[in-house]
């Protein structure tokens, strides 16, 4: 139980909507999860399609 509370006062945001963990993290150098190869490969085709559409309107 004392991990919630210690969870909750570190992740209740500011009135800038920053948590203090957010902070935290964002200083340690932490950049967030890293991608995963799919998000990669989703990423990689969602560009090459909008080339295209570019390529077909332009």
């Amino acid at each position: 139980m004392a991990e919630y509370v210690y969870w909750r006062k570190w992740n209740e945001p500011d009135q800038h909507g920053v948590s203090v963990l957010e902070q935290a993290l964002k200083k340690s150098g932490w950049r967030g999860p890293r991608e995963t190869g799919a998000q990669r490969l989703q990423h990689v085709l969602d560009c090459g399609r909008a080339k295209r559409e570019e390529y077909r309107h332009g």
